[in-house]
């Protein structure tokens, strides 16, 4: 998937320190669900290149402690037109506490933590 048709985008913004950054895409499509479509809103996050070209996209092990087939199964039933289980991240944050260096503050180095959060 290419992100550049969605940098215009708003987005939470990660620095990291050779100009490449970690984005949290947001919803501005409408209210609630209203996403382009599915894989775009679960997997919102990329790792971009200074030049915006994607690195990698988020990926989510769908076997873990979420059941994803259930969950899909349960949003389809309810909604016939939905794709599956909408759940995008919704926080894109830092802990620069255990950071080797004080400086720069707001760019990621070494010991610093990314944390995603989803909306449940």
């Amino acid at each position: 998937m290419s992100v550049e048709r969605y940098l215009g985008l708003p987005f939470q913004t990660i620095q990291l320190p050779d100009a490449q950054r970690i984005i949290r895409l947001q919803n501005v499509y409408g209210s609630g669900d209203a996403w382009p479509s599915l894989a775009l809103a679960n997997h919102n996050v990329f790792r971009l290149d200074r030049d915006s070209n994607v690195v990698w996209q988020v990926q989510r092990d769908e076997r873990g402690h979420v059941d994803w087939e259930v969950r899909n199964m349960h949003a389809t039933a309810q909604n016939p037109t939905a794709e599956g289980y909408m759940d995008p991240f919704s926080s894109l944050d830092m802990d620069e506490s255990q950071a080797k260096n004080p400086e720069p503050r707001g760019v990621y180095r070494a010991g610093c933590k990314v944390y995603l959060t989803t909306r449940w």
